[in-house]
């Protein structure tokens, strides 16, 4: 598996695991809520630091992901 596609893959299930902390918040089970959105911030975290020297089209994903999962870290 190419570093890229490791990227692609932590990044999708990073998104999985911020999804269901969504689900868990809408039914107001915070404690679940909070674990899900902590483990897809570490997986963001983990692709990131994977990601070297992205293209400027990944350059830019990256970017509206930083700031995504910024907000998400607000929560937590």
């Amino acid at each position: 598996m190419s570093n890229s596609d490791t990227v692609d893959c932590l990044f999708s299930e990073a998104y999985a695991l911020i999804e269901q902390g969504l689900c868990y918040d809408e039914v107001n089970d915070k404690q679940n809520a909070l674990l899900m959105y902590q483990k897809g911030l570490d997986l963001s975290q983990q692709a990131f630091e994977l990601e070297k020297e992205p293209n400027s089209e990944k350059k830019e994903n990256l970017s509206k992901t930083s700031q995504g999962l910024s907000r998400v870290k607000e929560l937590v």
